[in-house]
């Protein structure tokens, strides 16, 4: 699939998976802030760090394409991964839709 349609408007896939990749940046940040946060107290298991042992962090259209799979419910993770990757497909296409947004002012502020 290369595009996904949105409420009526077509987002590239690369605006998608860049979403991807900017939202695993964050949450690579937040998994850090916590280990540093909590030291030897930081919960191995959480639902962020099974995750990373399933996906990892280095394939953002495995990511998305497992989004897809978790938003017409066939995904086959657990529930604890289909949670992580629903937040991160949801930050993409959020980002997305922004960044279609913008793209289409700026064009139509040229036009008129």
């Amino acid at each position: 699939m290369e595009e996904k349609q949105e409420q009526g408007i077509q987002l590239p896939k690369e605006y998608l998976i860049e979403g991807v990749v900017r939202s695993i940046k964050d949450v690579k940040k937040m998994m850090s802030d916590a280990r540093s946060k909590y030291g030897i107290r930081y919960n191995e298991k959480n639902d962020y760090e099974e995750f990373r042992r399933r996906f990892g962090y280095n394939e953002p259209e495995k990511i998305w394409a497992e989004f897809e799979l978790v938003w017409v419910k066939q995904s086959k993770q657990p529930a604890s991964v289909r949670k992580v990757i629903s937040a991160i497909g949801n930050a993409a296409r959020n980002y997305a839709l922004q960044r279609y947004a913008s793209e289409h002012q700026q064009e139509q502020k040229k036009e008129g």
